[in-house]
């Protein structure tokens, strides 16, 4: 379990648990740790056979905004057990990083509940990590849009900075969004007017 824990850089504490409370953990738990009373336990447990996801949540052990993925199954002997790992945001950080959103956008990575899971923008515009969102605009927006995805206007600003969201698959714990400053334009405007006046 710690080598396969190990192998990822990405993943925090792993943790097989089973039905009698039992579980061997990457990490030393609380006395009282009850496997089978966590999300990603019951959660797995209700869809047997299929990789399930908890919400986002702030992890105890790291500080860190996780997602658990746990997987139950059954040994030949039919004794059922649970397989869990935390993936951290990190390397959605990274992959952020790397995208361009026109000159002065920024995505970010969102809770259901309105909480910064990661955030890359163009020189300081991204979000700090564990920022809630739950009284901007444009969070309310895109909770309060109809479909899954699309983009929304915020009223008093240019239609330049419509604003990209995506809330996954039904039932999802983080959604995504994109915008881009209403100046980003503005380089590539200039540079059509200096055409057109050569």
């Amino acid at each position: 379990l710690q080598r396969a824990k190990d192998s990822c850089t990405y993943t925090q504490p792993a943790i097989v648990g089973y039905d009698d409370d039992k579980y061997v953990s990457t990490i030393a738990e609380p006395a009282d740790y009850k496997v089978t009373a966590r999300p990603w336990y019951t959660k797995a447990v209700a869809s047997e056979g299929q990789i399930v996801f908890t919400n986002p949540y702030k992890s105890a052990a790291t500080g860190k905004y996780v997602v658990t993925a746990s997987y139950a199954a059954r040994t030949r002997q039919g004794k059922r057990y649970v397989v869990s790992v935390d993936v951290d945001y990190s390397s959605i950080e990274k992959t952020l990083s790397k995208l361009k959103i026109g000159n002065t956008g920024r995505v970010t990575l969102v809770s259901r509940t309105g909480i910064v899971l990661a955030s890359q923008g163009d020189g300081a515009s991204g979000y700090k990590e564990g920022t809630n969102l739950n009284d901007n605009k444009v969070f309310k927006a895109i909770k309060n849009a109809g479909p899954r995805k699309g983009t929304v206007h915020i009223d008093g600003t240019s239609k330049v900075t419509d604003v990209y969201y995506d809330k996954g698959a039904v039932g999802s714990g983080s959604w995504s969004f994109a915008s881009v400053k209403k100046d980003d334009l503005k380089k590539e405007h200039a540079s059509m007017i200096e055409h057109a006046l050569i």
